[in-house]
């Protein structure tokens, strides 16, 4: 009785699923089981009315599941706990989608991580790149769909997450876009823009949630113009990964006489001091090649390394890397022929 009264208080009765059957437009054809639909819900919303305030705070702290199926027609669209749904601690709730077999897609991601040698994990796996993605063939299709490009106007971590667990990872963020990663094989189809305004209103979802929008990126110049337009820099790029203790965001900027890699680490909105954290480093680097400079360490200014002349250098890229160990938790780049280009650096709290 308590499962059912905290599940029907969350209003999850009023099938905000596609494809589910809607009686209430059809009153003249709803027979018997109609008008038992409609009075059942009528006593839910007077016990919701009549229900105090401590019932109503305990509802906020017990999220609920419940598993769906789509009607005879249509297929489902999983959440990352497959057929199931769920109420959140704050009210809100996540259920998986049904779509008409005839209309049903489902998008698939890869990374494209360039010569970032680096970017693959002990798996395998590409951890870390730029984001293409397309409709997934159909098995046994001889299709086979374009990749494209997803711009970052609009993008945040909560869509990169959703990315990343497409790709078998439980967690993601944004990352900045570098060089190296953009690097494709000569006879390789370069890809266009093909979306834009990717964002997710959590961080348990995946793409296809009812919490996640996206927009053509075609659609987007037509109402926006160049407003909507999208540059080689604005290509989106992710970082994957499987722990959420903490995430490390770095950028890099420089003067004549100093290179400053902004390396700052939160958990949950609190930053961490990354000095005291044992086997964490970080590298500078100039075209590959490390620079064999001592540098230090500040909370609020991150690594940064004092050089001279650095403007009077020939060089065509600085970089900066940030590791735990074997592991790389990020890196930023600057190179001289994007100088006046905006820089594609990002916090956590974006």
């Amino acid at each position: 009785f308590l499962f059912t009264t905290l599940f029907r208080s969350k209003q999850w009765y009023q099938r905000r699923v596609r494809g589910m059957k809607d009686r209430e437009e059809d009153g003249s054809e709803e027979g018997e089981e109609g008008s038992e639909d409609r009075e059942d819900r009528e006593n839910m919303t007077d016990r919701d009315e009549e229900m105090d305030e401590d019932t109503k705070k305990m509802m906020k702290m017990m999220p609920m599941r419940a598993r769906y199926e789509c009607d005879e027609g249509f297929k489902l669209h999983r959440t990352m706990h497959g057929p199931w749904g769920w109420c959140r601690k704050d009210g809100s709730y996540e259920i998986p989608q049904c779509e008409a077999e005839e209309d049903w897609s489902e998008v698939e991601f890869k990374l494209h991580k360039g010569n970032e040698k680096k970017f693959v994990d002990k798996r395998g796996r590409v951890f870390a790149g730029v984001v293409m993605a397309r409709d997934k063939p159909a098995s046994g299709s001889e299709e086979d769909p374009d990749w494209e490009l997803g711009c970052n106007d609009g993008f945040n971590n909560h869509a990169a997450g959703a990315i990343c667990r497409t790709l078998g990872f439980r967690h993601g963020a944004q990352t900045p876009l570098t060089k190296k990663m953009q690097v494709m094989a000569a006879d390789a189809t370069q890809p266009k823009f093909g979306w834009t305004g990717f964002n997710c209103k959590f961080d348990d979802t995946l793409p296809s949630s009812v919490n996640c929008r996206a927009q053509r990126y075609d659609e987007a110049m037509e109402h926006k113009g160049m407003k909507a337009k999208c540059f080689d820099f604005d290509k989106m790029a992710v970082k994957c990964f499987d722990s959420a203790e903490f995430n490390v965001t770095v950028s890099l900027t420089y003067s004549n006489k100093k290179i400053t890699c902004r390396a700052m680490a939160y958990k949950e909105n609190y930053q961490m001091d990354l000095g005291k954290m044992e086997g964490v480093e970080a590298k500078f680097m100039i075209d590959d090649k490390e620079i064999e400079e001592a540098h230090k360490y500040k909370m609020k200014k991150g690594y940064f390394m004092k050089v001279t002349n650095l403007k009077k250098r020939e060089f065509n890229c600085l970089s900066c890397e940030v590791h735990a160990g074997e592991m790389m938790l990020g890196k930023a780049e600057r190179c001289k022929d994007e100088e006046n280009k905006p820089m594609n650096d990002w916090s956590w709290d974006n």
